[in-house]
């Protein structure tokens, strides 16, 4: 990013404008700045009056100038005082169309500010007495004037310091110039912790866009790494750019708390930023949780948790704490699911509830077990016709009369059959998530173009009836057909199952007989119905 480009931001921009609307008021302005800071300004003064104000700028340099009256070498830079007699700021006054011109007076050091001083103080004075039409000068100041000197020569309202010119936002906007906005959690803490750490030093900033993203997110071994290269020499003080007000409070510089190895203060920092991406993604993932088993929470509620001192009554799922999701749904949880809420809890709420900054690892692994856990849209079917399609799942071991019912009552255009499936793509028969990934879009498919759909598989587990209930918006209803006959017909009309694999129709219809319970409940959620039959 250009010079110029750092200019048109927000804060530095709002200066500038500022500077010139002092000076349109009061005629001579004075500006106070950080030795950095001071040294571009000038420049950026009178780009912004020539480009936004139109007006004719003079850069005048104080030091090229020397001792020689002020009233004079600036008269002498503009085509209506050459060869006029000018030794006083009266006399400069006289000079005609002044009020089309604008100065700029760069580096006055202490050694000339007197004259400078008294030059800005009597052109004040004179202004006011003796003109209407005024010039527009700003002065930028030595950074170690006191106070009452400045006041003497431009009255209080005409002078502008830098401070607390950089905000958030401006860092913000500054970053993502220089980088492309961020995706994925480990790019958005990347970035935060970086604005965060780097404050209104936009050179640190910049610095910190060019590392990877592990060392953003921790960055104290890279600073005490090279701080001393920028702090070195310097006194910590606003004159030399190392303490500043960003957020409304005075800040040191981060690069400060590196070199005075102040690691507890530098944490804080980066803290902050952790706490401001990740709690909010906890909760993500904690809402995440929530939708995906809706039904069940819908059918519980209201809900009170007894393990506080006062026991909290929770009305509606979305008052439900992501610690509580473990009590509520115990088994109901997969693995991943388990997994991801006790890392979001353990590892990652535990330590920023204790003020302390997140490991690379810590991250990288919550945004990795929340990537395993699939969550439905919650927006799923909003483009669908409601015209009361259903959603009818076969539920019964292998064997024991599934299909036959099923084709005996639907329509073969509505069903689909896992084991049709795996005999029309015998490359992925084996694999059983490949085949249930196929029946899901199939299934999604007729749904959303307005027919019921019939899927023909077993479902004798929890998850997987749980996900095949998720294809469809809670506004579809769901059939539960379970299908059922004694062990000793299922094993006298096992067929290829028999030769196959031996024992596995006992073995399923010990799960089913172990499940039935919740198969005819369904499952505890509302909108399931049952029809339990026996297949001749």
């Amino acid at each position: 990013m250009s010079i110029a480009e750092w200019w048109d931001i927000p804060g530095p921009s709002r200066f500038l404008d500022k500077a010139w609307a002092l000076a349109g008021e009061y005629a001579v302005v004075g500006i106070a700045a950080p030795v950095s800071i001071a040294e571009a300004l000038p420049l950026a003064l009178a780009d912004r009056a020539r480009d936004l104000h139109r007006a004719r700028v003079y850069e005048m340099d104080a030091l090229r100038i020397g001792r020689r009256p002020p009233a004079q070498a600036i008269a002498r830079r503009i085509p209506e005082g050459s060869g006029r007699k000018v030794n006083t700021a009266s006399d400069f006054l006289g000079i005609p169309r002044l009020d089309k011109r604008a100065f700029v007076i760069r580096n006055i050091d202490r050694d000339i500010w007197r004259m400078w001083g008294m030059f800005a103080r009597d052109l004040r004075r004179a202004a006011k007495e003796e003109c209407e039409i005024l010039p527009q000068m700003i002065f930028t100041l030595p950074p170690d004037l006191p106070d009452r000197e400045i006041f003497s020569s431009f009255g209080r309202k005409a002078v502008l310091k830098w401070i607390g010119v950089i905000d958030r936002l401006d860092c913000t906007i500054w970053h993502d110039r220089r980088k492309s906005s961020p995706a994925g959690l480990i790019s958005r803490l990347a970035r935060e912790t970086s604005i965060e750490v780097a404050g209104p030093n936009t050179t640190l900033l910049e610095g910190l866009t060019v590392i990877d993203e592990k060392a953003q997110i921790e960055p104290w071994q890279e600073l005490r790494r090279h701080a001393n290269l920028f702090v070195h020499g310097k006194e910590v003080c606003w004159r030399d750019g190392l303490v500043d007000e960003w957020d409304d409070a005075p800040r040191i510089d981060s690069l400060v708390l590196a070199v005075r190895d102040q690691r507890a203060e530098f944490e804080k920092r980066v803290w902050r930023a952790h706490s401001a991406i990740v709690f909010p993604y906890v909760e993500e993932i904690r809402a995440m949780i929530v939708r995906r088993h809706r039904a069940y929470l819908d059918s519980i509620m209201p809900w009170t948790n007894a393990y506080y001192t006062l026991p909290q009554v929770r009305e509606h799922p979305s008052e439900i704490d992501i610690t509580e999701l473990q009590a509520i749904l115990g088994n109901r949880l997969s693995r991943e699911e388990r997994a991801l809420i006790t890392h979001a809890i353990c590892k990652i709420r535990h330590k920023l509830a204790h003020m302390s900054p997140l490991s690379y690892e810590d991250v990288e692994k919550l945004a990795t077990l929340k990537d395993t856990v699939s969550a439905p849209a919650p927006e799923i079917g909003w483009d669908w016709p409601r015209c009361g399609q259903r959603l009818i799942m076969m539920i019964g071991s292998p064997a024991s009369g599934k299909t036959t019912w099923v084709r005996q009552h639907h329509d073969p255009a509505i069903i689909v059959s896992s084991d049709d499936i795996r005999e029309g793509h015998p490359e992925i028969a084996a694999n059983n998530a490949a085949v249930f990934k196929m029946v899901r879009q199939r299934v999604h498919w007729l749904l959303k173009n307005g027919s019921d759909a019939a899927i023909d598989a077993t479902h004798l587990k929890a998850d997987d009836r749980l996900e095949q209930r998720r294809i469809a918006p809670n506004w579809v209803p769901v059939e539960y057909v379970v299908v059922d006959r004694p062990l000793e017909d299922k094993l006298r009309d096992g067929g290829w199952r028999l030769e196959r694999r031996p024992g596995l129709i006992e073995e399923q219809h010990e799960v089913f007989q172990l499940g039935k319970e919740a198969i005819l409940a369904g499952d505890g959620d509302p909108r399931v119905t049952v029809t339990h039959t026996k297949a001749r």
